[in-house]
């Protein structure tokens, strides 16, 4: 009979080490979830603010510039197309010193919602420079995206005309050419927005 109890007694105290082990394991397992979580978000927060432009929210110009060497090699590759947009905000500097510049600052942030409200979903917009947006719009021939851009310009003079002057962009596009790199489609584009600032500015110029 004792050894019965025994193995009894043996086997009652191996089962509370078993659910002992186990409710710690779970326990552990819940941690571990929890920390990949936080590093996952983590991670996240940081990947975002890496690609971001603190200002603007845009794409900064390391992750536009980035997108724009991939979208070149896709296009190299697989037949594909796109264009460029490059605007400019007019007189910024113009504003800056009249208003200072906190207003230039808000100035770039509400022509930059405006960008990102008013593209296309697949479209990529970042800040290129301190008043220069660069937008890239994959499978859209030139044509289609001089349009895009003439709409965002009678859209930003608009929607912009809080100051005492109303203000607005000028705009370069072009399309991705065969044997196009990414250094010679910005320097195209980049050349169209020169036509259209010695043109008078606000107005959209296509090469």
């Amino acid at each position: 009979i004792s050894m019965i109890y025994r193995t009894l007694v043996e086997k009652a105290i191996d089962k509370v080490l078993v659910e002992k082990q186990n409710l710690q394991l779970s326990k552990t397992l819940k941690t571990l979830k929890s920390t990949q979580e936080e590093l996952h978000n983590t991670n996240r927060e940081l990947r975002y603010i890496s690609e971001t432009d603190g200002l603007s929210k845009l794409y900064n110009r390391r992750k536009i510039e980035e997108l724009l060497r991939t979208i070149c090699e896709r296009a190299k590759f697989h037949s594909e197309t796109f264009s460029l947009i490059l605007l400019d905000i007019d007189l910024i500097k113009k504003i800056n010193d009249e208003y200072g510049h906190p207003v230039g600052d808000k100035v770039v942030i509400q022509i930059a919602a405006n960008l990102k409200h008013n593209v296309r979903d697949e479209d990529a917009v970042g800040r290129w420079g301190g008043e220069e947006f660069l937008i890239i719009c994959p499978n859209l021939d030139a044509e289609s995206a001089a349009g895009l851009a003439e709409r965002l310009r009678k859209d930003i003079q608009y929607n912009c005309s809080e100051l005492e002057r109303t203000v607005t962009c000028s705009f370069g596009v072009t399309k991705w050419i065969k044997g196009d790199t990414s250094a010679t489609i910005v320097s195209r584009v980049d050349k169209a927005l020169y036509q259209s600032k010695e043109g008078g500015r606000n107005c959209v110029t296509l090469l």
